[in-house]
Formats: C-alpha cells, sequence, structure tokens
C-alpha cells in the first residue's frame, strides 16, 4: 500500500499542463477544446399543485400569504393550502371568489359575487371570515353588484371593483366610500404612488383627494382595458378589448404600441402581473404565460399546458405562482435549470445530444432534429429532421460535412447529407470517441465489445467484431498510450481490449473479478481517466481508483460514498481532472465547497437520466424525453430549505374540553392534563415538488429522539405526565434540504388535588386531626368512642383505597397476554372502537396490520410446544420494539396471529412499517419468516364499522398466504370520505 500511495503521489507532483496532456489523451478528448455553438434557453421547471377537496375545478386567482400559505379564489370560495392540506372558506352566500389581495398586516381581502370582506388568523391558527358587505348596504339599497374584478389594496383604502360600483372600505378607522359608474370601469393600478383607475367610455383617472380627477385633456382609449402595468421608463403599458398596446405618459397621453414577438393580442390575456425586477408577466387562456422586459425590447413564451391560466402572483419563495383550473402551478424563474421537452416538439425517447454544424441536435427514436433559437428571448424549436434515421444513439463530427450516427443496430456515416450505412451487417453501435493514438480512427463501444472505423482510406470501414457471440454492452472508454483501451460495461464489469494487427478487431479480457473490483449483482461498472494517469470506476459497491498495474482501491471520494444510494451506479464528470458531478438514472449531485448537494434535476427529469456531459461551468442532461440545461448563476428568489411552519396545537384539557394553544406564544404555554391528547400539526411547502416533503420530530421530555423521515405532518401524545416538553420538528424537501421548526414548549400541570402543595397540607390537616382526636380522648369516654369511629372510617378508606389499587392491577394483568406480555384480544376489542371513533371525529385515517407466523403448526409439531411459545413470544417482542410511536397498539390476536393498531397512518406508512417488521423478523428469526395483511381508510367513508378494516386485513393476509408467504399484502382501500371545507 505504501508503494502505491507513493506511486500516486508521485503522479499527481507531475506539472498540471502535462497532467492535463495525459488525461486528453487517456480519455480520448482532443487536446484542444472545440468550438461549441450556444445553448437555446428552453423553457424553465415549473409544478402543479392540485386541491385535493371536491370542488369545482374552476379558480380565478392566486396570492402567497406572509406565513406561506397559497390562497386561491374557487368557484365555491376560498382554497387554502399550506403545503400538506387544503382547507375550503366559503363567504357567506356560499358563492365563487374572483379576486385576493394581500394586505401588509396578514389579512387576505376578498372579492366575490354580490360579497368581498377579508380572512384573517388569529394566534391558534383559525382562520375567520369578515364580510364588509354590509357596510354599503345603505349604498347598495339592495341592488345587486355582481363580481368584485379587482382588489386594490393602497394606503388610501382597500378597493373593491365590479362592474358599475367601486367601494373603499379603510381599514383604520372603517370610514367608507362607494362611486358608480353606468359607464362601467376598467382597469385599476398602483402607478408612482397614486390609484388609477379607467372609467369606460370617459377615460383615465387618479385619484385626487375625495374623489377622482381626470389625467389629461385627452380620453385615450375609450373601450375597455383590461391591465396597467408600469414601464421602465416610467409609462405605463395598458392593453384591453380594442386588440391595441398603449402605452400612457403621466399626464394620460396615450401611443398605440407595438410590442416584440412572441406577445400575442391582448384580448386572449387574462390576468398581468408587474414583477419586482421590474419583468411584466401575462398569463393567457390557453396555458400560454409572457415574460415582457421592462424596457418592452424583448419577449419570451412558455408553456404550461392548454388550460385556462386566470390568475398570476410573485412567490416569496422564488418564480410565480399561477392558477388555472386544475390548481396552482409553481414556475421557478429565472432558473439555472431549463428544459427542452415535448412542448418544443421533442417526440419519441431521447437518447443523446450533439452539437455538429453550428448547431445542437437531439437523437433519439424520431432520429436526428436540429435545436433553432432565434434570440436569447425566443421560444426554442425543434427543426425537420434531415435524415430519417430513426433509433439514433450518438453523432460524432468528422469534418463540417462528414459525422458518423451510431443507429440502433447500425452504423452510418453522414456525408454531404446523404446517409449510408459502413457495414451491412448488424454492428449495435452505443458509443463513438475520436482515437488520440491513431488519428485516423474512431472507437466505437457497441453491445458486443469494441469495434473502430478507420478514417484513413478513399471510404471509412467498420472494424470486424472480435466476438459477435459475447453480448458486453460498453458504456464508457478510456485509452491509453499504449493503444490498449479500458472500458466499463453494463453488466459484465471491467474489460481491457488491444488491437490484433492480423485480424483488424480488438480482442477483450474481463478484469475486475481478477483485480478484486466489486460491481454488485448487475455488474455495471463506468469510468473516467483522472489528470494523474489513473481510473476512477464506480460500481453499485463504490468508487475505486488505480490502475491495472498497481491494482484498486476503495475510495470515498470526499463524501460520495455516504450519499450513494443502495446499490445506485454514480457516473462520475471531470471538471479540470477532478470530479465535479456525479449522476445516475434518476438523480445529480455536484462538489461544492461544502461537499456533495444534489440538484434539482431528479424531479424535473422526464423519464431516466441517460446521458450526462459538461457544458462550461454546466451541465446537459439526456432523459428519456427531455433535455437539460444547466446554467449556473441563473438561479432567482430564495433557494433555502421551505420553512415548517407550526399549524395547529390543541390540547384535551382537564375539565375544559379541548383547547387551542397559540402558535407563537409569548411565554410557555400551561395546561391542565387528565390522560387527554396533546395534537401538533406542522407544514412545510415545497413549490418545485408536490408531496416531497418528509419531517421527522421529537417531543423533548417525552422522546430522546428524532422519528424517522416519513410524510406525516402531525404528532398525537397520549396522557402526557406533568412536566416540560418542547416540540422539535425537522423538514425535508425534495432536493434534501432540510430547515427546523422554532421549538415549541408547552408546560403540564397535574390537576388541583394532585399537586404536591396540596397533598402536602392534606397531610398535615389529617395529623393535626389526629392529635385532636388523641387530646379529645383524654376527656372522656364519649370522645374515645368518637376517636375509634374517626379511625375505623379511616381505615375503611384506606383499606377502600388498597382495594382500588389491587383492582388497578388486576384490570392491567387482565389486560395483557400470558404468553408474551403485550395486549391480548380483551385489550384490542377495547382500543380498536375507541382508535375508530377518535379518528372518525379527526379526519384521519386508521391502519391494521395482522401477522402470521408462516408454518406455524409444522414447527410447533416439530419442535415441540415449548419452542413454538418461545417463538410467539420472541415474535412478540419484534413487533413490539418495532412500533413508530406510542398511540400504535400490538396485540396478541390469537394463537400465532398478532394485530398491529395504527391511528393516523396511511396506506403507504403502514406498507412501510409492515415491510420493516417482515424484513427484521427474516433477519433476527433465522428461517422463520411472517406473512402481513395490510388495510387502512379513514374511518367514516365507505367503511362504517371497524370490523370491516379487520376484514379487509384478514383478506390481504390470505392473499399473502397464497402468493407464497413471507411478504406483505394490501387491501385496496375504499374511497376516503369528502373532507369538510
Amino acid at each position: 500500500m505504501a508503494s502505491e500511495q507513493g506511486q500516486r503521489g508521485f503522479a499527481r507532483a507531475i506539472p498540471r499542463p502535462i497532467r492535463q496532456a495525459l488525461c486528453a489523451l487517456l480519455v480520448g478528448l482532443p487536446i484542444a477544446a472545440l468550438a461549441l455553438p450556444p445553448l437555446p434557453l428552453g423553457s424553465p421547471p415549473f409544478a402543479l399543485h392540485r386541491p385535493d377537496l371536491p370542488v369545482y375545478p374552476s379558480h380565478y386567482a392566486v396570492a402567497e400569504g406572509p406565513s406561506g400559505r397559497i390562497w386561491i379564489g374557487n368557484a365555491e370560495g376560498v382554497l387554502e393550502f399550506d403545503g400538506e392540506g387544503w382547507r375550503l372558506w366559503r363567504l357567506p352566500n356560499h358563492e365563487l371568489v374572483r379576486s385576493l389581495a394581500v394586505a401588509e398586516d396578514g389579512r387576505i381581502y376578498v372579492g366575490g359575487y354580490n360579497a368581498f370582506g377579508y380572512l384573517e388568523t388569529d394566534a391558534a391558527g383559525t382562520v375567520s371570515y369578515r364580510d364588509l358587505t354590509a357596510e354599503f348596504a345603505g349604498a347598495l339599497a339592495g341592488r345587486e353588484f355582481a363580481d368584485i374584478w379587482d382588489l386594490q389594496v393602497t394606503p388610501e383604502c382597500v378597493y373593491f371593483k365590479a362592474l358599475v360600483d367601486l367601494f373603499c372600505w379603510r381599514p383604520e378607522d372603517g370610514a367608507t366610500r362607494h362611486w358608480k359608474h353606468t359607464g362601467r370601469f376598467g382597469a385599476m393600478a398602483r402607478v408612482g404612488g397614486e390609484t388609477w383607475l379607467q372609467f369606460r367610455g370617459e377615460g383615465l383617472r387618479r385619484r385626487q383627494g375625495e374623489d377622482w380627477q381626470a389625467l389629461g385633456p385627452a380620453p385615450g382609449p375609450r373601450e375597455l382595458l383590461f391591465g396597467l402595468l408600469p414601464l421602465a421608463d416610467g409609462r405605463v403599458l395598458g392593453f384591453g378589448v380594442d386588440e391595441q398596446w398603449w402605452a400612457f405618459n403621466r399626464e394620460g397621453e396615450a401611443e398605440a404600441i407595438v410590442l416584440p414577438e412572441p406577445m400575442p393580442a391582448p384580448s386572449s390575456l387574462e390576468s398581468s402581473l408587474a414583477r419586482s425586477d421590474g419583468t411584466l408577466w401575462f398569463a393567457s387562456a390557453n396555458g400560454g404565460v409572457f415574460e415582457l422586459q421592462g424596457d418592452l425590447s424583448a419577449a419570451r413564451r412558455f408553456q404550461l399546458g392548454h388550460e385556462f391560466l386566470s390568475g398570476i402572483a410573485e412567490s416569496g419563495s422564488g418564480g410565480l405562482l399561477i392558477s388555472s383550473d386544475s390548481g396552482v402551478y409553481h414556475l421557478r424563474w429565472p432558473s439555472a435549470w431549463t428544459l427542452i421537452g415535448e412542448e418544443h416538439g421533442v417526440e419519441g425517447s431521447l437518447a443523446a445530444v450533439a452539437a455538429w454544424k453550428d448547431r445542437w441536435w437531439l437523437l433519439g427514436s424520431a432520429g436526428a432534429r436540429p435545436l433553432n433559437d432565434s434570440g436569447p428571448h425566443r421560444a426554442v424549436t425543434l427543426g425537420g429532421t434531415r435524415w430519417a434515421e430513426f433509433g439514433l444513439q450518438a453523432l460524432h463530427p468528422l469534418d463540417a460535412g462528414r459525422a458518423l450516427l451510431a443507429r440502433a443496430r447500425k452504423l452510418v456515416l453522414i456525408d454531404q447529407d446523404q446517409a449510408q450505412p459502413l457495414s451491412p451487417g448488424f454492428s449495435y453501435p452505443r458509443l463513438l470517441v475520436r482515437s488520440q493514438v491513431a488519428p485516423g480512427r474512431v472507437l466505437v463501444g457497441t453491445e458486443f465489445g469494441l469495434r473502430h472505423v478507420d478514417l484513413g482510406g478513399e471510404r471509412p470501414s467498420l472494424s470486424a467484431a472480435a466476438r459477435p457471440d459475447l453480448a458486453v454492452r460498453l458504456n464508457s472508454l478510456v485509452e491509453r498510450p499504449d493503444g490498449s483501451v479500458l472500458a466499463g460495461s453494463e453488466r459484465h464489469g471491467l474489460w481491457r481490449y488491444a488491437l490484433d494487427p492480423a485480424s483488424g478487431s480488438w480482442q477483450g479480457e474481463r478484469l475486475d473479478v481478477r483485480l478484486q473490483v466489486a460491481c454488485g449483482p448487475v455488474a455495471s461498472l463506468s469510468l473516467v481517466g483522472m489528470d494523474d494517469g489513473e481510473l476512477l470506476l464506480s460500481t453499485a459497491r463504490g468508487f475505486w481508483q488505480g490502475t491495472p498495474e498497481s491494482g484498486f482501491e476503495q475510495v470515498e471520494l470526499d463524501g460520495l460514498e455516504a450519499l450513494r444510494g443502495r446499490e445506485e451506479v454514480l457516473r462520475i464528470l471531470l471538471q479540470e481532472g477532478e470530479p465535479r458531478f456525479a449522476w445516475s438514472h434518476y438523480r445529480v449531485l455536484e462538489r461544492g465547497e461544502s461537499g456533495w448537494q444534489e440538484h434539482p434535476a431528479g424531479r424535473l427529469r422526464r423519464g431516466a437520466i441517460l446521458d450526462a456531459r459538461l457544458h462550461g461551468d454546466g451541465l446537459l442532461l439526456v432523459s428519456d424525453h427531455a433535455l437539460l440545461i444547466h446554467r449556473p448563476g441563473r438561479e432567482a428568489g430564495a433557494q433555502g430549505a421551505p420553512p415548517v411552519r407550526l399549524r395547529e396545537v390543541w390540547v384535551e384539557e382537564a375539565g375544559r374540553g379541548i383547547r387551542h394553544l397559540p402558535l407563537a406564544p409569548e411565554g410557555v404555554p400551561e395546561v391542565v392534563m387528565a390522560g387527554g391528547a396533546t395534537y401538533f400539526r406542522f407544514a412545510a411547502i415545497d413549490l418545485d415538488q408536490p408531496g416531497a416533503m418528509r419531517y421527522r420530530g421529537r417531543l423533548v421530555g417525552q422522546e430522546s429522539g428524532f422519528s424517522d423521515w416519513e410524510p406525516s405532518n402531525a404528532y398525537t401524545y397520549f396522557g402526557l405526565a406533568p412536566g416540560r416538553y418542547t416540540l422539535e420538528v425537522e423538514a425535508r424537501d425534495s432536493a434534501g434540504r432540510i430547515s427546523r421548526m422554532r421549538p415549541y414548549t408547552l408546560q403540564v400541570h397535574p390537576r388541583w388535588f394532585e399537586r404536591s402543595d396540596v397533598r402536602l397540607a392534606a397531610a398535615l390537616l389529617f395529623l393535626a386531626g389526629l392529635a385532636l382526636t388523641l387530646r379529645a380522648a383524654a376527656r372522656g369516654r364519649t370522645r374515645r368512642i368518637s376517636r375509634q369511629n374517626a379511625l375505623l372510617e379511616q381505615q375503611v378508606v384506606s383499606r377502600t383505597e388498597e382495594l382500588a389499587e389491587a383492582n388497578r392491577r388486576l384490570r392491567t394483568m387482565a389486560d395483557l397476554d400470558g404468553l408474551t406480555g403485550i395486549a391480548n384480544r380483551r385489550r384490542l376489542d377495547e382500543y380498536l372502537p375507541i382508535a375508530w371513533e377518535r379518528c372518525v371525529q379527526r379526519g384521519r385515517s386508521l391502519a391494521l396490520l395482522l401477522v402470521d407466523i408462516d408454518h406455524f403448526k409444522h414447527y410447533n409439531d416439530t419442535q415441540g410446544h415449548l419452542a413454538g411459545d418461545e417463538l410467539i413470544r420472541r415474535m412478540a417482542d419484534l413487533l413490539r420494539t418495532g412500533m413508530r410511536r406510542s398511540e400504535d397498539l400490538v396485540a396478541r390476536y390469537g394463537g400465532e396471529e398478532f394485530l398491529v393498531v395504527m391511528p393516523g397512518a396511511t396506506m403507504e406508512v403502514a406498507l412501510e412499517l409492515a415491510e420493516s417488521l417482515r424484513a427484521g423478523v427474516e433477519a433476527e428469526l433465522g428461517g422463520t419468516t411472517i406473512s402481513i395483511g395490510v388495510a387502512s381508510t379513514r374511518p367514516g367513508g365507505a367503511l362504517t364499522e371497524h370490523a370491516d378494516l379487520v376484514a379487509l386485513a384478514d383478506a390481504a393476509l390470505y392473499r399473502a398466504k397464497e402468493a407464497g408467504r413471507n411478504r406483505v399484502e394490501a387491501a385496496p382501500g375504499p374511497a376516503p370520505p369528502p373532507r369538510k371545507g
């Protein structure tokens, strides 16, 4: 080992220019970097968050509150989304909500149909609605005003704009104003500290004092204006039904202007936004989103689908929120990652990307398609295919007019746009690498080993295959100075190839087994050449560094090994001779100053990641159906982990029932418990990937360690003893970023008669009474009889307490199984209905695991009943120690069967625990295995009795036995009941 380290130290002492030249020779890349064409921009990443409530799928507005919650105007009211759950807040008239606005004090102003007001949240997180419509009853005199089309929160008041009515309400003192314009109102906006409003048929006016004054002598457009947006030069952009774009100066003078492509006609736009960075944004009725530079110099279109986009708002976490009929889109822009997919013309499945003829080409099942991009703010498109060569795997330029194309089965030469096969038979090429040892040669990695193309003759020719019967698919090549080639393969480990001069074919030998490089069960291996001449190998068992001559040793790669998934093969990309990126078929990691971090590319991909290559400081990723482009330094907005916030806390307090506690108390809340529940709910919003948040927590004072990461965002604790408790919660988003909730502390006090001072006072009082009784006994027989009666009564009380304690102990013994020490059938029959009812009241799921020891009768018959009893005891211990939390119950169901009751557990959580129990039993008890049937439902829906859920778990257990035992089977779950708004 010392000699190997010395050799590596010597290699790293080689000057960098020499090492780079050597590395270029090893990896088969040209020493002088080729100038690559600029990459098109593509579309930014976006995610859709869909409401899980049974509401009418029609949305009109979106806003983000100060605590990160998303609010949506819906056909049935206001939808609230906190990242984990949706709630519906109805207006008193149960009508639609057309417009929303967020004030600095946290109020959510709401404009509906014949109603308007605001939502506010109290200290305990409870949302309430205050209706302001009644404040204008006198002005309306019973008349309807229909929709509130626009809301503006201004320093002078909050404006609610209907078709012919404008309502003004001042939060400071509740003062009101009302205006009516029979010609109807148009667009309304804040411009340079003033409020502008279009009086249709008359022109634009500004609020001056208590009334509206005309902007200038010129009335401007008289047709309806949809929107008014500030421009970079101080003017205002207007647009409306006349299909014309207008620029207004501060005096209201209008000038018709033409906007750059691809801005559409104004009539197709549904909402607009002036973003804080100066850009203007528009959402259309056909799924298009448009970005317009504030100086009107350029525009860009993004396509989110083909549905109606109704509202647009800026997100505090970076990017934009856009409401649609389906839900809310989160569009992250600017973004370091952009995507080119089916919305740009990508067809079929992709395999690779290549640069040739000053253009980028996408290769795949639909052939070679060039990327066209006419400018930095124009939408990217794909040009028509020049070659009808389907199933393309790679393209390698030879010169300005010639290139090699790797098809699914054949290698093709493109010469002056004409395709010519290089061999009559099938060659199955996959990799094309220019040789540095023999410049007139291109190495070809195929599914049957290594071949090459000879460019020296009149016409390029493909060498013969050495072993056409040996299916070794190569995925990486490193050419060595002596002309030999080392290759990684998909299923056959590491290979070394040498060219046989006599036959002109490559002869290969497998090296990984001899060199003791562990590859894993599939034996997938990829390799890259380092600056110092060594190789870096990646397998499902880790990373190895070295050479075939000196041997390989396993390396950690600066902590990358600890992040590698089980049997995950992470392929390495080098930059300046050092590992920079690592990627597998589902994710990408980058090494920075703080170590390796996972990129969001994993959640943006469409299908598996097939190929990756560096481009400057960025990265190109080819997935099955999209090209992902990474340009570092373009990300905008908040990039930290989404904050996790407490949403609800309540306790079942003695004598008071359920009591909601403040979420951000000034001190420590104090509660008096009597064996009831304590409930915490928290949430964080991962706008980039719905449903990706994971949580773990602990209640300090009750639990020593954190729970496992799980999707559950609520904890319930029963019967907390007197003391101080602190809830600590962490959240992890889809990028692996972790945020921590502000700890929440509460103090649990005993009931008054359980307090130590009360008990001490009672004891002192008893002693004083006893002393008085003894003193009175000396005064006469009557007093002695009274003292004896008092003592007798006290003995009766004491004996009664002893009997009560004995009864409690007997009850505890009656609830336990005599063999295993866990809950027996009697305790199970008591607990299951209670758990069912609690889940009904709180809208939580309930899961059951029915566990059976496989082949127990055979074990009992062959090993004896004592061994069978011992096996049941050990099984009970394993099940008991594998539970998640205190409210889960493990009971002996009968014989060798056990039932696990899991309040609050979804099917996903229950299946995860069941598989953990099954694997734990198999590992701990040798040849003994278990079968588990899992059922989960939200009580009160399709299932009305807990016995039905037990029957579902029993049916699932029966299927597990029929399928071969030692497995987990899930019962098909009934539809969940509708959740209350």
